[in-house]
């Protein structure tokens, strides 16, 4: 697998000196090696931050076909991570939802969005902040954190999508949760390689790119053409 190919220009890191006077001595390879241990090292640290929102209409069928939701059956509860992420997400399915529950530690931005959505769509948004003693109701939750873990914000019996949760958070949730179930992304292929989340999320965006929705678009055009896709699992106890 050649990582050099399947990464976007823009992740590229600025080769030091010594290496290329290396290369230009020992050959291409040398250069090669310092990329695929830049990007493997880069990984280690990184979880998975705008890869699940470009395949975010896939996302979403796939956990209410697997939880068996019915459309007019679905109650949303959406987890703030203070980013355009959560922004994202609604844009894209306000209009199809039948309730939601938003839990933020940042109620003033959203109460202009919950009066029209109730006026214009007939939607109630319930509003909750993260430490409120209170019983979040819902089968489907988002979860936009990376530290988070109240357990009180997974409603028992939901299917709870955690894609930017490590994996020893994830068990601690289910170990703390009442029959839940956690999905996140298993692997991503392009073409006909398969790489962990972690590496494909290096190689499409560089470490602090803000989340914004032109660059979302951007990003998801880049994986069509080259034929990216995500793979799904689900974990329970």
């Amino acid at each position: 697998m050649d990582i050099v190919k399947l990464a976007r220009p823009e992740t590229l890191p600025e080769i030091p000196r010594k290496i290329r006077w290396k290369a230009r001595f020992f050959g291409k390879q040398i250069l090669l090696q310092y990329l695929k241990d830049y990007y493997e090292r880069e990984s280690m640290e990184r979880v998975p931050f705008y890869l699940p929102y470009i395949y975010i209409k896939e996302n979403f069928d796939y956990l209410r076909r697997f939880a068996k939701i019915p459309r007019h059956q679905i109650s949303v509860v959406l987890i703030d991570g203070n980013d355009g992420r959560m922004d994202y997400f609604l844009y894209e399915f306000l209009e199809a939802l039948n309730f939601l529950t938003i839990v933020t530690d940042r109620k003033p931005y959203f109460e202009s969005l919950q009066e029209r959505a109730f006026q214009e769509l007939g939607l109630i948004i319930e509003l909750v902040h993260p430490w409120e003693d209170k019983n979040i109701q819902g089968n489907m939750v988002w979860d936009f954190t990376e530290q988070l873990q109240k357990t009180d914000c997974y409603p028992a019996g939901s299917i709870c999508f955690l894609p930017h949760k490590k994996e020893w958070k994830i068990r601690e949730i289910l170990n703390s949760c009442e029959r839940i179930t956690v999905v996140n992304i298993k692997s991503v292929e392009i073409g006909e390689n398969q790489i962990h989340p972690a590496l494909a999320e290096v190689l499409l965006a560089p470490r602090g790119f803000a989340f914004r929705k032109s660059r979302c678009e951007e990003l998801k055009y880049w994986c069509k053409e080259g034929k990216w896709n995500v793979k799904l699992k689900a974990q329970t106890l």
